[in-house]
C-alpha cells in the first residue's frame, strides 16, 4: 500500500466562480462514504462545526485543497480520462480513496469521478448532537436551564456540548459598558454564551438580569450585581438555537409572562 501522506497545498483548484449542487454527509466512523464528484470543476466537502479538519490520501489523481472547515477537491488538471464508449452515458472513472481526520474522528470517503458539475456535500456529525440532545431531554425545563447554567459558569461542557472561542465585541445592553463574548458553548437546541462586561464610567452600575433578556434567550445568570468603574463582570445567557427547537417541543416557559411584563414587550 503506498504511503499516506498528507496534501499541503495545491494549486488551481478555484479559478472560477462555481456553482454546486449541494448534498449531506451524515458521519459515522467505521463507515465509508461514496461521493460522487466532478472531474472537471472544483468539489467541496464543508465540515460545520469542526475546529479543524485534515486530508490524508495516496492517491496521484485527486487535488486536495483545505482551508479552514472547508475541504476543497479535483482532479488534477494534468490526469487525461478516456471519453465515453458508444451506448455509454458516461465513460466509467476509477475511484480515488481519501481519509478526513476531524474532531470526532477518522472517516474513509472514495471519490469517484463523473462528468458532472461541481458537488458540495455538507458534513454533519451526528455523535456529539445525539449525546447534547439526550442530556436536554432527561431534564424539565427549569432543571435543564438551572444545570446548563452552572455548567458554563464552572466551565464543565455538558456531555456533548462543544465549546468555541470567541473573541468578539457585541452591542452593549447597559450604558457605559462594553461588552465581548469570549465563549459558546453548542448543544442540540441550546446555547451557553458567555461574555465579558467592563464599566466604562465613573459610576458604579447595578446590574439586572432582565436588561440582558432578548430574542431567543432563555436564561441568564450574572457573576456580580454591582460593577464599580473600570470594574468587570461575567454574564452567561442560555438561548435557543435559531431553527432548531425538536427538544423545546411541549415545554412551557415560567419565565415567558415575567420577561415580557419587566421588558415592556
Amino acid at each position: 500500500m503506498r504511503k499516506l501522506v498528507v496534501l499541503l497545498t495545491l494549486t488551481a483548484l478555484l479559478s472560477v466562480s462555481t456553482a454546486w449542487a449541494v448534498d449531506t454527509i451524515k458521519l459515522v466512523e467505521g463507515k465509508s462514504f461514496i461521493l460522487n464528484i466532478s472531474k472537471k470543476d472544483a468539489n467541496l466537502i464543508k465540515f460545520p462545526g469542526h475546529d479543524s479538519v485534515k486530508v490524508y490520501t495516496s492517491s496521484q489523481v485527486l487535488s486536495v485543497k483545505v482551508e479552514g472547515k472547508n475541504i476543497f477537491l479535483m482532479i488534477h488538471p494534468g490526469v487525461k480520462y478516456e471519453e465515453a464508449d458508444a451506448g455509454q452515458e458516461q465513460a466509467q472513472y476509477q475511484p480515488e480513496q481519501f481519509f478526513i481526520v476531524a474532531d470526532e474522528g477518522t472517516y474513509s470517503f472514495i471519490a469517484i469521478p463523473k462528468d458532472i458539475p461541481a458537488q458540495m456535500y455538507i458534513a454533519q456529525s451526528e455523535g456529539k448532537v445525539a449525546k447534547a440532545a439526550e442530556w436536554e431531554k432527561e431534564r424539565d425545563y427549569i432543571t435543564l436551564l438551572k444545570d446548563l447554567i452552572k455548567a458554563i459558569v464552572n466551565e464543565n461542557p455538558p456531555n456533548g456540548y462543544q465549546y468555541k472561542e470567541r473573541a468578539e465585541m457585541v452591542s452593549a445592553p447597559i450604558k457605559n459598558t462594553e461588552v465581548t463574548m469570549v465563549g459558546v458553548y453548542e448543544g442540540a437546541t441550546l446555547t451557553g454564551e458567555v461574555y465579558h462586561i467592563s464599566n466604562l464610567g465613573e459610576e458604579t452600575l447595578i446590574l439586572s438580569e432582565q436588561n440582558l433578556y432578548g430574542e431567543g434567550v432563555m436564561a441568564v445568570a450574572l457573576s456580580a450585581s454591582e460593577l464599580p468603574p473600570s470594574g468587570t463582570a461575567m454574564s452567561y445567557i442560555v438561548r435557543k438555537r435559531p431553527g432548531v427547537d425538536s427538544v423545546m417541543v411541549g415545554y412551557q416557559d415560567p419565565l415567558a409572562t415575567t420577561r415580557k411584563t419587566a421588558g415592556g414587550r
